[in-house]
Formats: structure tokens, sequence, C-alpha cells
């Protein structure tokens, strides 16, 4: 039976082989790394599908089809006539700017298949436009007497949303900058755009505020505030620098209207003081290992159980391409273990 999956919109994924002229997902990544009984608690980064299903459609298109409307003159698919002049598509190098999507899908399309360039290509546009998926079962396709369902073009159509951008007239682009597809793409890193994701701030209780603890100031430029423990806080010692710890943590800041957006969260374990995670999961698009011996400098004192607030001017933050400049960032942290 066909399935609806939608990608989504964000740095989230998943892998897919040319298998005799069929898209069969390889892969279904976990928010994780490294150990298994860390990546048993993280979650897929796409549900609804698994390892072995096919995928039949785009948007209501194969992926056959598909192909050759990115690369078809004048099709809304197709962003080379979206530029100020158009060009042929295909002419556009990878290193040239502005870069141009479908370009980018026939070159790779050409020289890796097309299941790399339809991968590389679903990155991009998914960042501006939904994407749903049609998707058989694993146990559906393997059958040698195929269900007439799986056919693709017997698929039932799905979305067909153009990839093209409404973009008002004051606002677009001049001069040979291409009006479709040119917010936050890098060929390069296609995910990296628009990885933030908003998070309705919880309502706090009514005498949350009251149990913050004050702000207090560290020689590094860090600042925090003790949160409260949701649970009993053990009787051991605190972490110093050089302890493992074991901790999840939040990383995000103020967005729009001072909601927080998330840039990632996960649980992870390393050396207080250290930039090398030893283990753990993480969710999100940003590097820890950059910050991490910075930042660990705030949880020292922190006991299993505590809870730790803290602030991050941004000359410790990342690179400007994931948090808009002069953000400041909150670091949460849940310590877990201590050693």
């Amino acid at each position: 039976m066909l399935r609806e999956v939608r990608l989504p919109a964000g740095w989230a994924a998943l892998s897919f082989k040319d298998i005799a002229g069929r898209m069969v997902v390889s892969e279904v990544p976990k928010a994780c790394f490294s150990s298994a009984a860390y990546g048993a608690a993280a979650a897929p980064q796409v549900s609804n599908v698994a390892v072995g299903d096919e995928i039949v459609s785009v948007n209501g298109h194969s992926p056959a089809a598909l192909a050759q409307l990115i690369a078809e003159p004048n099709h809304r698919f197709n962003s080379c006539s979206s530029f100020d002049p158009p060009h042929i598509p295909g002419t556009v190098g990878k290193l040239q700017s502005p870069c141009c999507v479908s370009c980018d899908f026939i070159r790779r399309h050409q020289h890796f298949g097309l299941d790399i360039a339809l991968q590389m290509w679903l990155r991009v546009v998914k960042q501006q436009v939904p994407i749903t998926l049609g998707v058989l079962p694993k146990t559906h396709h393997d059958h040698h007497d195929t269900p007439k369902s799986s056919n693709p073009s017997s698929a039932p159509k799905m979305s067909t949303e153009p990839l093209q951008l409404v973009v008002p007239k004051e606002a677009r682009p001049k001069a040979d900058v291409p009006k479709a597809f040119v917010a936050g793409y890098n060929p390069l890193k296609p995910a990296a755009a628009g990885v933030a994701r908003s998070v309705a701030s919880a309502k706090p209780k009514a005498n949350a505020a009251s149990a913050v603890g004050p702000m207090q100031q560290l020689p590094n430029g860090l600042s925090f505030q003790e949160l409260p423990a949701k649970g009993a806080v053990t009787a051991g010692k605190g972490a110093s620098i050089g302890s493992e710890v074991d901790f999840r943590f939040t990383i995000s800041f103020p967005g729009v209207g001072n909601k927080q957006q998330v840039l990632e969260r996960g649980q992870v374990q390393c050396i207080l003081g250290q930039s090398e995670l030893k283990d753990g999961w993480v969710d999100g698009n940003v590097d820890l290992e950059q910050v991490l011996s910075t930042w660990t400098k705030a949880l020292t004192g922190m006991r299993v159980g505590h809870r730790r607030r803290v602030h991050v001017p941004s000359r410790f933050g990342f690179d400007a391409e994931v948090v808009p400049s002069g953000k400041d960032l909150i670091f949460e942290v849940d310590m877990k273990g201590v050693k």
C-alpha cells in the first residue's frame, strides 16, 4: 500500500539508491552518533519510512519524470528559466555565482546518477517547498507479482506545488540573481540553510521565575543561572575540569517574537574543558565540538540532577551561516552523570 511521507523542511533527510531503475531507501539516519546504547534513544530523521522501501513518486511525479521536468526549459521545476536573463539548462558550473539548482542537478545526474542528483536536489528545495514522497513498503515491491499500485504512473497524485518561490516584486533580487532557489543555497552544503526550528515557549509555572537562580558571571565571559531540578539532586561530587560528564542539552537563540529557535539538542558524554565528544546523540546541524571546550567550563560544580542555563555571548557561538550575526545563545543543560 502506498504511503505518503513528508520530508522535514530542515536538515533531516534519508538516503536511497537506484537499484534496477527503482529508488530504494538505503538508510534512514538517526539523530545520533557512536554507541548503540545512545542510538536506541534517538528517533529517525524521517518518520514512516524504512530501509528497503521504494520511493515511487515525488510530489506526484515518478523520479525519472521529475528528472526530465527539472531539466525542461520554462517548466516550473526548472530554475534556469527564473534567471535574468534565462540560460540553457546545464550551462552554469558548480563554482559560478549565483548557483543554479537545476544545472547542479543535471551535472550530478550525468556524473553520479539519478539517485545522488535527486537526493541533493531534494535537500535544497525542501527548505522552501513542501516535499511529499510516495513510498511502497519493502514487503510490497519484493513480491514477484508487483501490485499495480507500485507502478509510479498509477500512484495517487500528491501535492504538485511549484518549486519556484513567489517573491514580491519589490523584494526580487536584481542583476543576474535568480528569482528562485536563492535563499540560503550553497551547493557544497545544501542542507545548511533553515535549520533552526521555532518551538513554542512552554508556559512557566507561577513560581518558576522565582526558582531560577541569580545570574553568575564567569571569568571566561560566560554566565549562568541555576534552574529548578526536575528530580532529586545526588549528594555526589560536583563536576570539575577533567571530569567525565553525561548531560542532556538544548542550544537555542531568541527568534521572531522572542520565541526560542532551537539549533541543536541531544545527550552527550564528554570531558569538561575538552572539545572531543566521547559518546551520545544529537539532533541539529551545528558542530558542538567547535565550542565544547569553552562552554563546558560553565558546568563546573554541577551534580547529577542539576539543571543550568548558560548564557553564551555571540563571540563564543557558531558561524554566521548557522546563527544570525550578533545573536547570543542559550545552552541549557540537565546533568545525568558525573565521574
